[in-house]
């Protein structure tokens, strides 16, 4: 029998807790998770009008696809427990930031910075930390550019400044981490052997985003299809 697929309301929904304090928390908690899809709402209507504008005005979109998650449950206490961060409510409020997640895949590293470039400069989306692990990838090869923002979310008396992790990276970044992710936890494999192609192949990837890259910037207007800063500044 498949085991019945929750999503993050309903899981909680269906824990079972008698202390006062405990009731008051996961009550905030549910409405917490309500902020969190609401903040995955609009940042994907965003980026959905952006891609429809780009179509509209350059037929070409800097934006291939749009995937989001809300963080479960397990997975946040899993990463408490990681961390070593206390395990309380308080401190799920104060360290856990990338619960609301929003992966952006580009066809070039240039649509990268400027999609992220539009996004930052729109009055109700406010940047907390930038992470460039394309210009400086991580030692196994990931290469992605992560902004952790807040979106405004207005509520009925009040507006919330809610977290949201940005992941933008282009296809050929996104297929690394795609394999690198479904072979990365299988017991029985030589996992020196395995980090040492995994790093050969994002170098390939990263050859492959360069020649890319230098085919738009040799065809005339294209590289200037959306403005795009020389240096891919932020």
């Amino acid at each position: 029998m498949e085991q019945e697929q929750l999503t993050p309301k309903q899981a909680i929904d269906r824990l079972i807790v008698h202390d006062p304090k405990q009731i008051t928390e996961l009550q905030q908690f549910k409405y917490d998770m309500m902020l969190y899809e609401a903040a995955i709402e609009l940042m994907n209507a965003k980026l959905q009008v952006l891609q429809e504008e780009f179509l509209c005005l350059t037929e070409r979109s800097p934006i291939d696809h749009i995937t989001t998650r809300i963080k479960s449950p397990e997975s946040i206490l899993e990463k408490m427990q990681r961390k070593g961060y206390p395990m309380t409510y308080q401190s799920l409020r104060e360290n856990i930031r990338d619960i609301a997640g929003v992966r952006i895949v580009c066809p070039f590293v240039s649509d990268v910075y400027e999609v992220v470039r539009i996004l930052t400069r729109q009055n109700d989306v406010h940047v907390l930390q930038t992470k460039d692990y394309i210009r400086h990838p991580k030692a196994n090869g990931y290469r992605s550019l992560h902004v952790l923002i807040t979106v405004d979310v207005h509520l009925s008396s009040s507006v919330r400044e809610v977290p949201v992790e940005l992941q933008v990276r282009t296809i050929a970044m996104n297929c690394w981490a795609g394999v690198e992710h479904q072979i990365r936890y299988k017991k029985d494999v030589d996992h020196a052997d395995m980090d040492k192609v995994l790093l050969q192949c994002a170098q390939l990837m990263h050859e492959a985003d360069t020649a890319l890259q230098g085919l738009v910037n040799d065809i005339p207007g294209m590289r200037d299809d959306f403005g795009v800063l020389s240096d891919g500044e932020l």
